[in-house]
């Protein structure tokens, strides 16, 4: 009797061993992970569709973008706990379980630093 393997490995690389296919598997998932950020950054960022033609000015975007998606993961750090959990609760509360668990905190951090952004905006910028 022929047994069907659980999941196949899709792959141009010759697989030689055991160790050579989970170090294929692993690099997938790095990239799966590279490819989930990007698509946090192209829609909560707002660089779907760049529009800048100029080298330098569309490189100094990118650099504010990386620098905005440094400050969020660095609002998921251990010491800053207590802040975050303020933060979620107060400006985007979840009142359902399965959304309170959910694993999506930058897309909340970006709604909870919008909230908070609209209600005390500074007066000196125009609304």
């Amino acid at each position: 009797m022929r047994r069907t393997p659980a999941w196949f490995l899709l792959t141009n690389k010759p697989i030689l061993s055991v160790q050579n296919a989970w170090r294929i598997v692993l690099g997938y998932n790095r990239r799966w992970q590279i490819e989930t950020n990007f698509r946090f950054d192209k829609s909560e960022l707002a660089i779907e569709s760049i529009r800048i033609l100029d080298w330098q000015a569309r490189q100094k975007l990118m650099l504010i973008v990386f620098l905005v998606h440094a400050f969020l993961l660095s609002l998921l750090a251990h010491a800053l706990e207590f802040l975050r959990t303020w933060m979620l609760d107060a400006w985007c509360h979840r009142t359902v379980k399965r959304s309170r668990s959910a694993a999506a905190p930058l897309y909340r951090l970006c709604l909870t630093i919008s909230a908070l952004w609209l209600a005390f905006r500074p007066h000196s910028l125009p609304r």
